[in-house]
């Protein structure tokens, strides 16, 4: 018998049909261990190994994740130089909740001041605000005089 080749082994009889029949033992083209089949077609020993060989002939392409979060929106930069670098941080949040609001629509100075907390400095935030607009959008920051002391903040294009 050629080494590597088929086996042939005689099996015990059945004994309720009284057959006798040839098991042909080949080794498992996965991993090797020796796989026993009556008619030949058998060239796995487990279903385990029979995905792992189509997995490694049958590559599969993938594509890179893509990155579900929409790009980063452009901010306002801090341009109060009496900010400290580890102030700028907030500050910086400030100025986008200020520009989030103005696009909202308009805006009281008294609903601007509540936007940034007690003792902000809100008018310096939306006067960088509009520096940024003025410069990135072509929109300004205008205030109008409401009775009683209270200013309306809204967005208006340059022409």
């Amino acid at each position: 018998m050629r080494e590597g080749g088929p086996t042939i082994d005689r099996a015990p009889s059945d004994s309720v049909t009284g057959r006798v029949g040839l098991l042909a033992v080949i080794p498992c083209e996965a991993c090797g261990r020796p796989v026993e089949s009556a008619r030949g077609d058998r060239r796995h020993c487990s279903p385990k190994c029979y995905h792992a060989l189509y997995n490694r002939a049958h590559p599969v392409a993938r594509q890179a994740a893509l990155p579900l979060t929409p790009p980063a929106a452009p901010v306002p930069p801090v341009r109060d130089k009496r900010a400290s670098v580890a102030d700028r941080d907030r500050l910086l949040g400030h100025n986008l909740r200020v520009l989030d609001r103005l696009r909202c629509g308009p805006a009281t100075n008294a609903q601007l001041a509540a936007l940034l907390g007690p003792a902000s400095a809100w008018r310096t935030r939306v006067s960088d605000v509009r520096r940024w607009l003025e410069r990135h959008e072509r929109l300004t920051v205008v205030a109008l005089p409401e009775r009683g002391g209270i200013w309306t903040y809204s967005l208006e294009r340059i022409r």
